[in-house]
């Protein structure tokens, strides 16, 4: 085969992979439940998008309301407006793999009945994703009342700790953080059509906590995802009609019915090594997340006595596989011991990864409230701190639990711990090169290992 032949192929694979990203068609999928009272508000921020090419399709779950009048008045007047109307009630997940089977776009992101899209939310993502050739876009969101807030920033510092190509994540090096990187909702995020018609990516019958296999699943599939940097998507946190929200954290709890589904799906995959390393990192984060709750205690049995043999997550390698805050949540596991403090945890995070950065010890730099308490901590074990710096003079020679506090000027430390994160740069700027290696503590108290995966470690 000569030189001009194999030119004429790549070209036409190039060519191909462009065409697949097109803007085209984009399917909204609406599963609705007596939302009479929200539902025009919802449809008019979907109508109204600054991107018109769309369909929109609304399952009406067995409505007992005024509901289906309500959508059936607009479907008159447009036509892209398609109204699916269910006798009996099925529950979210049913309409939203109901309403993903009709879709014929080319694109489909899905919106609950009493939420709101902001006006250039589908025109933003689908630009993202175009322009990136990124098989899903993701945005923010954020949580409203009576009046969505269009002025929200959001900065979300652990992405782009966690990788370093954010906001466009090339999936196949991150899998070991994956789920990490990537939420469960779904109603922020716009899939190509290549991944959501794919038989494996749907939504799981249980009754709450069912986004998360469709979610997971479909940011494995994707080859690139793209973040929008901009609260796009507006959720009604007072949804003022009874909801699963309450049985998910006070009732019934499916999270890790949704897990089992996603430990199922990847066991048997060829990446299987840096899904699962996600996978049981993720686990924990979903404990942590009820934390405060009373569905907590229920969710710490269930793990411990089911899910850890279930997940074979009792052999020997398993913690070196952990980030620090979820090691101290294993080990408590193990113990038995039910900790709820948060901040108590996070310490205990910290203090694990000092004691194993290095055995000759390291220097601490930041004695405000959190590195005092740092060092109040490290005070009671057999930690070597060689040096704490700060950079307000008012601290200069005070001695804070046994440590002489110094001015932050010739530097002599091979690892030096960084306390306060919002400083990072400034900090690690102003040491240069007089010290080896230098650590944002509350990153690594998040990050996962990765000495094998490849990625971003």
């Amino acid at each position: 085969m000569d030189i001009n032949t194999i030119r004429m192929g790549v070209k036409k694979k190039t060519d191909t992979e462009r065409n697949r990203f097109k803007k085209g068609l984009v399917t909204v999928v609406v599963p609705v439940y007596n939302a009479q009272q929200f539902v025009g508000e919802n449809i008019e921020s979907i109508i109204n998008q600054s991107y018109q090419e769309l369909q929109i399709i609304y399952v009406c779950d067995g409505c007992t309301d005024h509901t289906v009048e309500i959508l059936d008045e607009y479907a008159k007047n447009d036509a892209r407006i398609i109204v699916r109307e269910e006798i009996h009630n099925h529950g979210a997940a049913v309409s939203r793999n109901i309403g993903m089977h009709m879709a014929t776009g080319d694109w489909i992101i899905f919106l609950d009945a009493d939420d709101i899209f902001d006006s250039h939310m589908i025109e933003a993502m689908l630009e993202a994703a175009v322009k990136n050739q990124a098989d899903m876009a993701i945005c923010f969101w954020e949580c409203f009342e009576h009046k969505p807030d269009k002025s929200v920033l959001i900065n979300d510092e652990m992405k782009k700790w966690c990788c370093e190509t954010y906001p466009i994540i090339e999936t196949k090096k991150e899998l070991y953080q994956i789920m990490q990187i990537v939420d469960t909702s779904p109603w922020t995020k716009l899939i190509h059509k290549s991944i959501y018609t794919k038989e494996e990516v749907f939504f799981q019958d249980i009754p709450n906590a069912n986004d998360i296999y469709y979610s997971i699943i479909a940011a494995v599939n994707s080859n690139k995802i793209v973040y929008i940097e901009k609260v796009l998507l507006h959720y009604r946190s007072s949804k003022g009609r009874p909801t699963l929200s309450a049985d998910r954290m006070y009732g019934d709890n499916y999270v890790f019915a949704a897990c089992d589904k996603v430990f199922d799906y990847i066991k048997h995959k060829k990446n299987r090594i840096h899904l699962l390393k996600s996978f049981y990192n993720n686990v924990f984060y979903c404990l942590y997340s009820y934390l405060g709750y009373e569905i907590y205690d229920t969710l710490f049995d269930a793990l411990r006595n089911i899910y850890l043999d279930r997940w074979d997550m009792k052999r020997a390698d398993i913690v070196s596989q952990l980030n620090y805050i979820n090691r101290i949540f294993y080990k408590n596991i193990f113990d038995n011991k039910k900790e709820k403090n948060v901040q108590k945890i996070f310490m205990q995070a910290r203090i694990e990864f000092i004691r194993e950065l290095s055995p000759d010890g390291c220097s601490i730099w930041g004695a405000g409230f959190l590195g005092s308490n740092l060092l109040k901590e490290i005070s009671n074990t057999d930690i070597k701190i060689q040096h704490v710096y700060d950079s307000s003079p008012d601290k200069w020679g005070k001695t804070i639990y046994g440590y002489q506090v110094e001015k932050g000027g010739n530097m002599q430390s091979d690892h030096m711990i960084v306390s306060t994160p919002q400083y990072f740069d400034d900090i690690k700027k102003q040491m240069g090169s007089s010290v080896k290696h230098v650590y944002n503590l509350e990153l690594q108290i998040w990050k996962i290992p990765c000495e094998e995966c490849g990625g971003t470690g």
